[in-house]
């Protein structure tokens, strides 16, 4: 078996967890001195921090309990914005463990907690819910891309500049002028490998959207019942066209 030299005592000494130490942080995942020689390091240090030892800790359990307390009394807000930092960033780590506990544990599972593990799940859905309604522009960006992406084309578009593209048009539909729920719409369809970039998306109501699906602007928009030479000029300029 591979042995390994203690950086303290020099001894030559079997490399696995039994003799050593585990630390993740080392290229083996063992640390550098024997257990026999941490034992000594740690008594000695314990003669000058002896409120580190496990036998001031077990001999002062209650004053420990309770400075725990006091101190989570003194800091209350900043422990309950630890802790919710710490769930949104694990929730769904969280309830995906949950999950597959309650599948592979159906006996262990009482009356009261099912009761809990039901409330929980209903929760974790109405997040989901809120955190979908409040985030339309990103999952549709997101998901704009995924289709440029699919067709090998450029997909670089930003929720900034489609903000900027929507104040540039005054939050209107660039087709008919109307002020209604806007939509991204692709000046060169993607079917005709129009690019999900600020240089080819314009904000447009569901209607125009529809009525132009994956037809060519020049072909559609002059015969279109919304038609204005001003909204046209507008569009041109804003996507680089002389």
């Amino acid at each position: 078996m591979e042995t390994k030299i203690c950086t303290k005592c020099k001894k030559a000494i079997i490399q696995t967890g039994e003799f050593f130490p585990i630390d993740k942080r080392t290229y083996d995942g063992l640390g550098a001195r024997c257990r026999s020689c941490v034992t000594i390091v740690n008594k000695e240090r314990y003669k000058y921090f002896p409120q580190k030892s496990k036998e001031y800790r077990e001999s002062h359990k209650e004053q420990l309990k309770k400075n725990k307390h006091e101190y989570y009394l003194k800091n209350i807000e900043r422990q309950k914005e630890k802790r919710k930092k710490y769930y949104w960033e694990h929730r769904e780590e969280a309830y995906r463990h949950a999950v597959e506990w309650k599948k592979d544990n159906p006996d262990k599972l009482t009356a009261s907690s099912h009761k809990r593990y039901e409330k929980v799940k209903e929760h974790h859905k109405e997040l989901t819910r809120r955190w979908k309604q409040d985030h339309k522009e990103e999952r549709n960006i997101a998901w704009q891309a995924r289709r440029a992406k699919k067709k090998s084309l450029e997909y670089s578009l930003t929720p900034e500049q489609w903000e900027q593209t929507k104040i540039y048009f005054e939050n209107k539909c660039c087709y008919c002028g109307k002020e209604q729920k806007l939509t991204q719409d692709h000046f060169v369809p993607l079917e005709k490998n129009g690019e999900y970039s600020r240089n080819n998306i314009l904000p447009a109501c569901q209607t125009c959207n529809s009525s132009k699906a994956n037809k060519s602007f020049f072909e559609w928009y002059p015969k279109y019942q919304f038609y204005s030479e001003e909204r046209l000029r507008h569009i041109l300029e804003f996507l680089g066209y002389n």
